[in-house]
C-alpha cells in the first residue's frame, strides 16, 4: 500500500504523475523523443535524478566558500566538513563565476 499524500489544503494528490494518470485526469505531459517525462530517477532525468527526489533524501546543505589563496582555502573547506557540512559551493574567482575568462583584461 502507497502513502496518501495531501495538500496542505487536504486535497489528495498522486505520488507520482504518469502518462496514464495525467492524460486520466484530462491533463497531458508534454512529449519528447524519449516518449514522455519518464519517470524520477531514470533516464533523461527530466523529472529529477532521485526517485523520490526530497522525500527521501535530504537537500544538500552548502556552505559557500573558497575567497582567499589556495591555502586558506583548503584549511576551510576542511574545516567546514569536519563541521558536518554536506557539500561546498567553491568561488574559484568573480569572473568564472560569472562565465568569463579570468585572464580578459577587463
Amino acid at each position: 500500500m502507497t502513502e496518501e499524500r495531501q495538500t496542505a489544503s487536504g486535497i489528495v494528490v498522486e505520488t507520482i504523475a504518469t502518462p496514464q494518470t495525467l492524460a486520466a485526469s484530462g491533463l497531458h505531459a508534454r512529449d519528447s523523443e524519449a516518449g514522455g517525462p519518464g519517470f524520477p530517477g531514470e533516464y533523461p532525468f527530466t523529472r529529477g535524478i532521485q526517485p523520490t527526489m526530497y522525500r527521501g533524501r535530504l537537500w544538500t546543505m552548502r556552505q559557500y566558500a573558497g575567497m582567499g589563496d589556495a591555502e586558506e582555502s583548503n584549511k576551510r573547506d576542511h574545516y567546514l566538513l569536519k563541521q558536518g557540512q554536506t557539500g561546498l559551493s567553491v568561488a574559484f574567482d568573480l569572473p568564472t563565476q560569472m562565465g568569463r575568462d579570468p585572464d580578459h583584461a577587463l
